[in-house]
């Protein structure tokens, strides 16, 4: 397969996965008054049995100032509700967490009729394609300050987050990680560059700082996996594999958890 094929093939993959992960990713904000808030976080809608959760990362939580509160937008160009209940987390080296749902329709997302596809561990194929889809809280490029000025911020009620896709793979095990917060056993890093290719148009992008897409699921996205079965690949193989949690940029990566340790560290949730 040439250069150009494989392309063309992950920027379907990536178009393909966003629309289906689009139903389950959301933006999590943070208030500390009334009628302002920054950009905070991502999470994604997992519904287990009656219940709905926002899996995320615990830190996303531990971080939020006394007197802060987050929110979730369930649908939209929708309202910000505010995420009420008893949080499940477990921190570092899992960093990770789950945000109830206040079980009211009208609180409620429209992806809670949908369960979200999660793994018993992580087991991709080698080189498989991963996804994420998260919500940058800073209008910088990947590897730019992550200055007070350029954060997302709304003081009238209403803030837009745009989400961003983003495909890639697990770097090798030859590839050299000097970082002490990180344990193969728990954790994967993913390639996430300076820039990449554009998948509507195949133009290559600065891609965002990663700021803000903490939290953010890890999906298997099982296409290498299905070419290799003789199978046609449909984004509903995919599974969440990992909940994304710290960047690194030499090398340039993110890391994050497996999702064998998530369910470990959730247990009242998994």
């Amino acid at each position: 397969m040439s250069k150009d094929d494989w392309d063309v093939l992950c920027a379907q993959v990536t178009e393909e996965m966003t629309s289906h992960v689009k139903r389950f990713a959301v933006p999590l904000t943070m208030s500390e008054e009334h009628g302002s808030g920054v950009a905070w976080g991502s999470g994604t809608y997992i519904s287990l049995g009656r219940d709905t959760w926002i899996l995320t990362a615990e830190h996303v939580l531990s971080n939020v100032p006394e007197g802060g509160r987050l929110a979730h937008l369930p649908k939209d160009g929708g309202d910000y509700n505010a995420a009420f209940g008893r949080p499940e987390v477990a921190g570092w080296p899992v960093d990770a967490a789950a945000l109830p749902i206040y079980p009211d329709p009208q609180f409620l997302p429209e992806a809670a009729r949908v369960t979200s596809s999660i793994a018993e561990s992580y087991s991709p194929v080698d080189e498989e394609l991963l996804f994420f889809y998260g919500f940058p809280g800073y209008t910088v490029e990947r590897n730019d300050p992550r200055q007070k000025d350029k954060q997302i911020v709304s003081r009238f009620n209403h803030l837009t987050v745009s989400g961003k896709p983003m495909v890639s793979q697990a770097i090798g095990p030859e590839v050299s990680l000097a970082a002490s917060n990180f344990d193969p056993n728990a954790h994967v890093a993913v390639h996430y560059p300076f820039a990449a290719q554009r998948a509507k148009d195949g133009v290559v992008v600065p891609l965002p700082n990663a700021a803000g897409m903490s939290g953010s699921a890890l999906w298997d996205t099982k296409f290498v996996d299905c070419i290799k079965k003789g199978i046609s690949w449909t984004p509903e193989y995919a599974e969440i594999c990992g909940v994304v949690w710290a960047v690194l940029d030499n090398p340039e990566v993110i890391f994050a958890t497996k999702i064998e340790c998530v369910r470990a560290g959730l247990p009242e949730v998994f």
